[in-house]
């Protein structure tokens, strides 16, 4: 650790987080930004945000996937080469040595079936008669009773075990079909747990009922929408988008659910998460709902629905080979049908055009290297490229009509039934249905396992080598696949990156028949549990519980109950609110919501009426839950296993528990029937598969210990039994925020334990910490940042965070305002509220973005706080209103805006709230009103929330004031905590500020803000922070967090009059900002400490913006793993083959567009006398292979890989991406050996940045004059020609000159100017020149900037 400097200066650093920048700043007492050698301490820290995690999984997944399916394969070949001696020419071994490498590698796997079936003897006659499809092998194998070629047998298991099926069912035996009673009991599941979705209480269904639902949903005979009309019949309506699913049909999410949350309702819809069994993206829609349990009910309905879809798929079948040998011969039919009619009815060259192409033509597809797909037959590009399906769909129902026409006037003589079965299958998008489509994902592995042992025993009699055991064998590695928990099979235990199994034999192999006894199941589970277990929000060295477990479920659900609240009759008075005492709380915990899954308001208003609390009987209304209706809570886990063991008690609750988390980690049955019986012999078999059916997903944010352990100081009582035995109602945050609790500071005890004051902040430390990869990036850099300028210029006296929102959203972009109308007027159950809307003066085309059009819209066309009527040609004269005063709650957001009549906002003006302006004969149906307007979903909750408070207090003030100015995310607490010890001996102040209210400063003081012309405004947003921070502290005092209304108002009315100070609270502006306006900066002349003059904040900000320079730096290094660009190309295009990068096996498969660039080496060398450079690539895919090579080994690799031949090679230098250089006195970013970037920064004086950013901004009112004119656009292009001249050709520069004023040139004219931005002006910006070794400089720099080294890269 390098010694700390000694603060010889007061100063405050602001950071503003980003998931791809860190903006920094630091001022001094006097908000002046601190110098060193000469640079302002203000710049920018630039990396590539950080992937998620999510996705990561995913294409992870992916790769494990196919690895495995080649795995299986290899383990196949070598069955049937040692049972079966097939020779080693059919699936040659890699390596003819004792333990043989399998590969994938066959020679049929890059040819039909068709070519294979040939060079194992077959006539081109006997292929098409006997096996035209692979189904029509299996079928013949399974059937006939003669000896067939072993090899015949091989290709038939092998493509059952290539595509082996899904997992989803336990119990499905193929022998008797698919109508199981597994399958009706996953039905009766998904209809009961829909019913709770869209509120019908006390819904159950029959098996009978059950059973003829689900004979209806398989009829295919009837169309899909008979079937949902018949069911609903049974069922009722509401549950009409739930059958929807199971038929195969996109359904919206929101129609699904009930949502009560109106910010889950608005995040769904924004994300437009529509679930269709069909689609490949579902489980991209999965990962946006972010709620395990609803993805669980999904995951139900999708196995019902791929029972339905198995049973279209077996037609009546036994097997799905017979299934498909059915389709084979009715899509033949169908073909001929088609033939016949076009034929007939357009002639013999119509029928030539649509499906007849030159056999050679077919078989030269790819000659050339180009794709002559274009030149087949419409016919045979809709077979060779699903792409040709619409076209050709297209195509052949104009026909299809055409010829109708024909017959139907008497010109063509042709079988109209016929035509009339055509015309249905490509309306209903079945003609010629491949039989390789998505619908096979819905065949079970237990089809192949029955597949592959009728095939086997029927050969068995001819084949003494095809035992029993043989067959066994094949059957385990289809339907074996390797637990989760035990994960990847490497055999370094002591790296534990790629693999924590635990093996009883490490020299054994791995093989589904002997896995268990190769792999240590139980500790490797247990292994995966530490491994994976994420940490609480708040102590952050604990392990999260399970979510389902008893405890959590006892804390979620006193959280809700004891922050929900009670009305009598006066529901709308906040005074005849009360809350449920100790007693009545035990009483609704036993008596309700441990005999009820779902606690409904209406279940519970019901049971209170006959509890033995005779106060309760009035009660009309329960408010404060999560959901508007319900509990949002459960304690069902409780009720799930007072079925199993009778009660729950003292005695068996840990047992319970630590089945719980066993349930949740793992979801393979047999592990959890071991453990259980290993460890809980008194539980019985029955108990056992009662425990198995069980679905536990999910993990709460918080620890036991932060539940039930840690114990306050008064009374040394835990968190859970305060929530219990308080007689006050009490929920987490007002226990955790209690200082005279003392939990925070005990939460801080533990988690800074075996930490050492003022020890340096690692990268550990950070990663550890419970959030998203992408943040955590941000703040890894922000730390480093920290303590650079902790070492320049001693520890700070104030440290400002500013962290992005929504994981690096600083803006949520919500739906389409044109879309979320249309799908508010869609889906409008009272029709009456639309009838305000004068649709008679809508102007052809409604401007949405105009916010008096979209409120006049939301409100029906009627002023919100009297129900008059407003008309549309006249919006300009109405007033927007701020439902809670501005004063203290700078929302800006619809949820706190409303069109009202001028007369009506001048009656609502200081802290007035609607309801005070609304006489008491009008309140009722004004309620009312409001709340069919949030019933129709045209105001959010919040909305109505804001529309109902009756007052104002100052508790609400001081609560509302320290929301909008202090960062409340847990992972921010957490990085405040780290910061505060590193720098608790120099009693250094840490604060986090949210971005909204810097926002709001900036929007008020009309600071432009323009991502597209540079970067700087991320050093400006940290320059917002701290000044803030700075401010308010200076200005209101430190404890901003306990913010005290009273004393502020006390503060404010000294030295003025009642009638001063009144006027002052009442005042529209937020106070703090009003206060920030008024602010002078004095100018001092150091030298003599004299104030030369004082500057507003504006003219502040605008100095610092355009007349202070700003460091910018980017993080170096390759920032992802990846080996290739995802883009893959067919093996068979030559041009693709001619650019391989890189020598692999995957280009036998598929060949990749480039490999990743890790970094490179510039190398020096003797050529004919006299010292050449030259500068060479090392891929992603290499690193690992050359990371403990010498540089002489290096430079051998080289060598030989790009075949140089080089005279007294050396190394003169590695360079990684992202490295700054400098040429021609311009500064670039090196990529690789090819390509550099653009680093200059585009500096524009303030006029032309506010007439930029003003016109990329746009305005809504399309007549408004516009600013930018053509010779504002000639002063940006002669900027840019003249400070970016060495990037541009010739032919750049002339194309350049030539384009006209627009806003989409005027993007791409900055495109030029931004690192490693496309712009269509002939890839301007991306310099494709490699650099110049003899003239270049490379520039070392520190993360901030403020110190680099210069190096001349020619030695």
């Amino acid at each position: 650790m390098s010694k700390k400097k000694k603060n010889s200066k007061k100063y405050s650093i602001g950071v503003d987080i980003g998931v791809g920048s860190v903006g920094w700043a630091a001022i001094d007492e006097n908000y002046d930004l601190l110098n060193y050698r000469g640079k302002n301490s203000f710049g920018v820290r630039l990396f590539d945000s950080s992937e998620t995690a999510e996705t990561r999984r995913l294409q992870r997944g992916a790769r494990r996937r196919y690895g495995r399916r080649i795995k299986r394969i290899q383990i196949l070949q070598e069955l049937f080469f040692d049972h079966l001696n097939i020779s080693s020419d059919f699936f040659p071994v890699l390596k003819e040595t004792v333990d043989k490498s399998w590969s994938n590698e066959n020679n049929f796997e890059k040819k039909s079936l068709y070519e294979v079936m040939q060079e194992i003897g077959y006539s081109k006659e006997e292929i098409n008669k006997k096996f035209p499809t692979i189904y029509h092998l299996r079928r013949y194998l399974m059937s006939n009773d003669e000896k067939v070629d072993k090899k015949l047998i091989y290709l038939a298991i092998h493509n059952l075990v290539k595509f082996r099926g899904h997992f989803l069912y336990d119990n499905l035996d193929m022998s008797k079909g698919t109508g199981n009673q597994e399958i009706l009991e996953r039905l009766k599941t998904f209809l009961e747990e829909a019913s709770l979705n869209v509120n019908i209480e006390n819904s159950s269904f029959s098996d009978d009922t059950i059973r003829e639902i689900y004979e209806i949903l398989k009829d295919e005979k009837e169309t899909r929408k008979d079937r949902i009309t018949k069911i609903i019949r049974i069922t009722g309506r509401e549950y009409k988008d739930t059958l929807n699913l199971l038929l195969g049909l996109s359904t919206n999410i929101n129609n699904i659910f009930t949502l009560t949350d109106d910010s889950t309702k608005e995040e769904y819809r924004a994300a437009r998460i529509k679930i269709d069994y069909n689609s490949d993206s579902l489980e991209e829609e999965y990962d946006k709902l972010g709620d395990q349990d609803k993805v669980n009910f999904l995951e139900i309905g999708k196995e019902v629905y791929l029972s339905i879809i198995l049973n279209k798929i077996l037609l009546g079948s036994k097997t799905i080979s017979e299934a498909k040998i059915k389709k084979f011969k009715h899509n033949k039919e169908l073909l001929k049908k088609l033939k016949q009619l076009i034929y007939g009815a357009e002639g013999k060259e119509e029928y030539k055009k649509i499906f007849v192409t030159q056999r050679s033509l077919i078989k030269n597809r790819y000659q050339d290297g180009k794709d002559r797909i274009v030149q087949f037959s419409i016919f045979d590009r809709y077979i060779n490229s699903h792409k040709e399906k619409e076209s050709f769909y297209k195509v052949i129902q104009e026909k299809l009509k055409a010829i109708k026409a024909k017959s139907d006037n008497g010109e063509v003589s042709i079988n109209k039934n016929d035509l009339d079965e055509l015309i249905r299958q490509f309306e209903e998008d079945k003609f010629l249905f491949k039989l390789d489509s998505i619908e096979n994902s819905a065949i079970p592995k237990q089809n192949n396992t029955y597949e592959a042992e009728l095939i086997l025993k029927n050969q068995q009699k001819f084949y003494n080598e095809i035992t029993d055991d043989f067959i066994k064998k094949v059957e385990q590695i289809i339907s074996f696949r390797i637990p989760y928990f035990v994960g990847p099979l490497v055999k370094n235990e002591k790296d534990p990156k790629w693999g924590w199994n635990k093996r009883n034999d490490v020299n054994l192999k791995t093989r589904p028949w002997n896995f268990s006894e190769v792999i240590n199941e139980m500790e490797s589970g247990e292994k995966f549990i530490r491994r994976m277990t994420n940490k609480c929000s708040y102590l952050i060295h604990e392990d999260v519980a399970a979510k389902k477990s008893l405890l959590v479920q006892e804390y979620e659900v006193l959280n809700e109950l004891n922050s929900s609240y009670l009305f009598d009759e006066n529901a709308s008075n906040k005074k005849n609110r009360c809350f449920f005492t100790r007693e009545e709380r035990i009483w609704i915990l036993d008596n309700v919501f441990k005999k009820n899954k779902t606690v409904k308001h209406s279940m519970l208003l019901e049971a209170i009426k006959n509890s033995p609390f005779s106060n309760l009987k009035n009660i009309k209304k329960i408010g404060g839950t999560q959901k508007e209706k319900e509990f949002a809570t459960s304690l069902s886990t409780y009720i799930d296993m007072s079925k199993i063991f009778k009660e729950v008690n003292d005695k068996n609750i840990e047992m319970i528990e630590k089945i719980v988390n066993w349930r949740t980690i793992f979801n393979e049955s047999s592990i959890i029937k071991e453990k259980i019986r290993e460890e809980y012999k008194e539980i019985s078999e029955d108990q056992i598969d009662k425990i198995i059916r069980l679905k536990y997903t999910g993990w709460s944010r918080l620890s036991n210990k932060l539940i039930n352990g840690l114990t306050d100081k008064k009374e040394n009582k835990t968190i859970l039994e305060i929530m219990r035995d308080s007689e006050k109602s009490r929920n987490f945050m007002s226990i955790i925020t209690d200082t005279q609790l003392g939990f925070e500071d005990k939460i801080n005890i533990e988690n800074n334990k075996n930490k050492s004051k003022g020890k340096r902040i690692t990268y550990d430390m950070i990663n550890d910490l419970h959030g998203s990869p992408a943040i955590k990036r941000g703040i890894w850099q922000t730390i480093q940042i920290i303590e650079e300028l902790a070492d320049v210029f001693g520890s700070p006296e104030n440290i400002t965070l500013e962290v992005a929102r929504e994981d690096g959203k600083k803006g949520k972009r919500t739906q389409n305002r044109k879309d979320q109308w249309r799908q508010i007027k869609d889906n409008i159950i009272d029709e009456v509220l639309l009838n305000g809307l004068d649709e008679n003066n809508f102007p052809e085309e409604i401007d949405y973005a105009n916010e008096r059009v979209w409120l006049y819209l939301l409100q029906g066309g009627k002023c919100m706080y009297s129900q008059e009527p407003l008309k549309i040609e006249e919006l300009q004269n109405y007033n927007i209103d701020h439902i809670l005063p501005q004063r203290y709650v700078k929302d800006d957001s619809v949820d706190n805006k409303v069109l009202v009549k001028t007369i009506k906002n001048m009656e609502k003006s200081g802290e007035k709230l609607p309801l005070d302006i609304i006489s008491q004969d009008k309140k009722g149906n004004m309620i009312r009103w409001w709340q069919s307007l949030k019933a129709n979903g045209m105001m959010s909750d919040k909305k109505f929330f804001n529309l109902m408070k009756t007052e104002f207090s100052d508790d609400d003030k001081d609560r509302f004031i320290a929301r909008q100015l202090v960062e409340t995310r847990q992972i921010i607490k957490h990085v405040e905590n780290i910061l505060k010890e590193r720098f608790e001996e120099d009693e250094t102040q840490i604060y986090a500020v949210k971005a909204g209210f810097t926002s709001q400063l900036r929007r008020r003081i009309d600071l432009p803000k323009s991502r597209d012309i540079n970067d700087k405004h991320h050093a400006i947003d940290a320059l917002l922070a701290v000044w803030l921070q700075k401010f308010v502290i200076e200005k209101y005092g430190k404890d901003i967090l306990n913010f005290d209304i009273k004393k502020e108002y006390h503060r404010k009315s000294k030295g003025k009059t009642v009638e001063e100070a009144d006027k002052e609270r009442q005042a529209k502006e937020f106070f703090i900002l009003k206060d920030a306006i008024e602010w002078k900066h004095d100018k001092i002349d150091y030298s003599t400490g004299e104030i030369t003059k004082s500057i507003s904040l504006k003219e502040y900000f605008f100095e610092m913006m355009f007349d202070k320079e700003c460091l910018y730096t980017k993080k170096i290094g390759a920032q992802d793993e990846m080996f290739f660009k995802q883009t893959i190309f067919s093996p068979k295009d030559k041009n693709k083959l001619k650019k391989i990068e890189y020598e692999s096996l995957k280009y036998k498969k598929g060949v990749y567009g480039s490999c990743k660039k890790s970094h490179s080496y510039i190398i020096s060398h003797e050529k004919k006398g006299k010292i050449k450079y030259e500068i060479l690539n090392i891929f992603v895919i290499e690193k690992e292979k050359i990371k403990s090579k010498s540089k002489e080994e290096i430079i051998e690799y080289l060598d030989k890989k790009y075949n140089k031949k080089w005279k007294n090679p050396k190394i003169i230098m590695k360079i990684l991406k992202g490295e700054l250089i400098i040429e021609n006195n311009f500064p670039f970013r090196f990529v690789s050996a090819q390509e550099l970037h653009t680093d200059k920064q585009l500096t524009l004086d303030k006029e032309l940045y506010l007439k930029i950013s003003k016109e990329l901004k746009g305005n809504s009112n399309v007549n408004e004059k516009q600013e930018f004119t053509d010779s504002d656009f000639d002063e940006l292009r002669n900027i840019i020609l003249k400070e970016y001249a060495v990037i541009f050709t010739e032919g750049q520069i002339k194309e350049i000159k030539e384009i006209k004023n627009s806003i989409e040139n005027i993007r791409e004219l900055l495109k030029i100017t931004a690192i490693g931005k496309y712009s269509k002006i002939k890839e301007a910006g991306r310099y494709k020149k490699s650099l110049n070794a003899e003239i270049a400089y490379k520039i070392t720099q520190s993360i901030t900037g403020l110190n680099e080294k210069k190096e001349k890269i020619k030695k």
